[in-house]
């Protein structure tokens, strides 16, 4: 066995407020390819010291024999060496430095092909002194993690179970006792994890060790080991495969107007004297850069100069979220770094309860005085007042929509100086803006890093043509004109247009036979800002009228692993006794009495699958077949609309579905053109 590779980075994590830190993988102290001795011969060995039986790191100190043979010597509490060895059967003794008597011994048999895991557990108090050899898992899916837990910690002689829960109060795993390995590993999908550890039975609420935020990656595999907790040592974590800590989260932006052209204010960020970023302008945003835990050394120098105009140092968290601004212009306000923790006050969020929360920041350096400003509703009420150069709050507010202005401080709203586009804010959302701009030539502007919406001001319109009013598909040919301009030619039974963008408002809405200049259907149609509709042009002019009919469309999402559907009967098919059940094939009534231009309202939420359904008359017991709908397959969030059409002049009954519906079989021939 090699020499002992000391694991000097080891640090603790501490309980009741200590410092902790999860240590990197250790270096193999072989000469072979570790990568290589895992899927070779030789099996590889990791050996640790995880018993805590003396105060001191020295007084822990031991030599490890191999078949009588010493392999490690100076080998202390928190230690790690990994190797390989050949197959086979081996003797292991572990010695107090300096002492001839052996305290732990035990043999192991090591395969081939094999990873395994050796460790001195016990502190010889509260938990016998003891060797633990593990089999390590090596197999894993390219789209999940693996992770193996531990609980080495000897901290009492009984009682020792403990909890592992996220930081929300979610128990993972109870009743994790001393001496408890996972077995098998537990397969996680990728992503961040912050996890603590609590005493068993406490609903999380007594916690023991709080990790830090872990970041598992497709693919991999890891052990995390609770050690410690006797003779003075804290409870701590390690790892020897390692453990990845969440990085932080950071959103750089330039909002320092020093120069009066965008070109004038590129700038160079550095970050502990690397370039991290080049020809930065103003109003520049680079969103979601991450970097591990640390202290950094941030250098603003403007482009083409090798002076530092601006400088800091920013130390970042494990899974912090922070913005880093460039502010000032160097004039009215001084250039400096503005650092920004998210998760502490004014910037941390709380929308809840259906408000929306708003984070605002003033960093607009349009005066060296006199910055105050008050951020108003058009109707002219004051929301925050006397806001001045570098303030920042917090708005929780209703959702709904905002039309807000920036004014003057003091003049009751009235002397605006920057008027705001309306915005939308929906329950529980977060967002953020920040008042830029003002200097150098620049006008007073909001940004927002987290972006926001706007208040609609259109509608979405679905236009359908399911008025069969012709002998021929040809001859049903009409031009959709919308106040007195042609908006839809060559427009032939059976077809839908979707998505349709039109702004709130009346519209006079005219259709007209191709080829002729006189409408057939005439209508006005009032649209409302951020709603969806469908028009459809109906009837067949001998059996049902020629008309316009619109619906509004309810596109909110359906639960999981469901889907919406809405059901439209527009087949003219009788002037009277136009009443249809809906049915499934096996003769099922899913809706009875249907009768011309009626829907399903509310819509059908359905689990998402396969739909084989028919029209039968009504009163027939689905007995009667008018026509059979084609099979549907609705897929999980879909929201759809199926209409029935046709059944007049030489039209047989058929469907048209909205894009959301996949039909599977087309069982009427028809031209349809979406």
């Amino acid at each position: 066995m090699q020499e002992k590779v000391f694991r000097s980075s080891l640090l603790f994590i501490v309980m009741l407020g200590l410092l902790m830190a999860i240590p990197s993988v250790l270096a193999w102290a072989s000469d072979s390819d570790p990568a290589a001795s895992v899927g070779g011969a030789d099996p590889l060995v990791s050996v640790a010291h995880f018993a805590p039986f003396a105060d001191t790191a020295l007084g822990t100190s031991v030599t490890v024999r191999v078949n009588g043979g010493d392999a490690i010597t100076d080998f202390e509490f928190g230690d790690i060496v990994s190797t390989s060895l050949p197959a086979g059967s081996y003797l292991i003794e572990i010695l107090p430095t300096g002492s001839s008597t052996v305290a732990i011994s035990g043999t192991v048999m090591l395969m081939d092909d094999t990873s395994y895991t050796l460790a001195a557990i016990g502190d010889g108090v509260n938990q016998p002194l003891a060797l633990r050899a593990l089999v390590d898992d090596t197999a894993v899916s390219p789209t999940e993690a693996k992770l193996r837990l531990a609980h080495y910690a000897p901290f009492a002689s009984s009682g020792t179970e403990v909890d592992i829960c996220t930081d929300s109060g979610t128990a993972v795993l109870t009743n994790f006792a001393y001496d408890d390995v996972t077995a098998p590993y537990v397969q996680l999908p990728p992503g961040d994890y912050d996890l603590l550890v609590a005493v068993a039975g406490t609903n999380c609420a007594v916690v023991a060790l709080d990790l830090p935020s872990l970041r598992l990656e497709a693919g991999q595999i890891y052990d995390a080991f609770a050690i410690g907790g006797a003779n003075s040592w804290p409870i701590s974590a390690t790892s020897i495969t390692g453990l990845t800590l969440t990085p932080a989260t950071v959103d750089v932006a330039h909002f320092a107007p020093f120069a009066n052209t965008a070109s004038g204010t590129s700038v160079t960020v550095r970050l502990n004297g690397g370039d991290a970023l080049t020809n930065f302008e103003f109003g520049d945003i680079a969103a979601g850069v991450e970097l591990p835990a640390s202290e950094y050394l941030v250098e603003i120098l403007p482009t083409g100069s090798s002076t530092v105009a601006i400088s800091g140092t920013a130390t970042l968290d494990v899974a912090g979220d922070y913005v880093i601004a460039a502010i000032g212009d160097g004039v009215n306000q001084p250039l400096e770094l503005l650092i920004i923790d998210r998760n502490m006050a004014p910037m941390r969020q709380t929308a809840g309860g259906g408000d929306a929360s708003v984070f605002v920041a003033h960093l607009a350096p349009f005066a060296s005085s006199g910055t105050e400003v008050d951020i108003c509703t058009d109707a002219g009420t004051a929301v925050v007042t006397d806001f001045a150069y570098k303030d920042m709050a917090t708005l929780n507010l209703p959702a709904g929509d905002y039309d807000l202005l920036i004014a003057l401080a003091g003049t009751n709203c009235e002397t605006v100086a920057l008027d705001l586009p309306s915005v939308r804010l929906g329950s529980d959302e977060m967002i953020d803006l920040y008042a830029i701009g003002g200097a150098n030539e620049w006008p007073l502007n909001v940004t927002s890093i987290t972006g926001f919406n706007l208040t609609p001001t259109q509608a979405t319109v679905n236009v359908g043509h399911f008025a069969p009013f012709a002998a021929g598909l040809e001859n049903t040919s009409v031009t959709v004109r919308v106040n007195g301009a042609d908006a839809i030619t060559d427009f032939v039974f059976g077809q839908l247009v979707t998505g349709v963008a039109l702004e709130a408002g009346d519209y006079l809405i005219e259709i007209i036979p191709t080829g002729t200049v006189t409408p057939a259907i005439t209508g006005t149609l009032s649209l409302m800002a951020g709603m969806d509709y469908t028009l459809s042009a109906i009837g067949d002019g001998v059996n049902q009228p020629l008309e316009l009919d619109a619906l509004v469309d309810d596109n909110s999402a359906p639960a999981a692993g469901n889907a919406r559907a809405r059901i439209v009967h527009y087949a003219p098919f009788a002037s009277s006794g136009t009443e249809v059940d809906i049915c499934t094939e096996g003769g099922t009534a899913v809706l009875t009495n249907v009768p011309y231009k009626a829907f399903t309202d509310p819509y059908l939420e359905l689990p998402a699958g396969l739909y084989d359904l028919k029209v039968t008359a009504a009163g027939t017991n689905c007995g009667t077949l008018l026509f059979d709908i084609p099979l549907i397959r609705l897929a999980d969030g879909a929201v759809a609309t199926i209409f029935a059409v046709g059944g007049a002049n030489e039209f047989a009954p058929t469907v048209v579905t909205t894009p959301d519906l996949t039909p599977l079989r087309i069982f009427m021939p028809i031209l349809l053109k979406n």
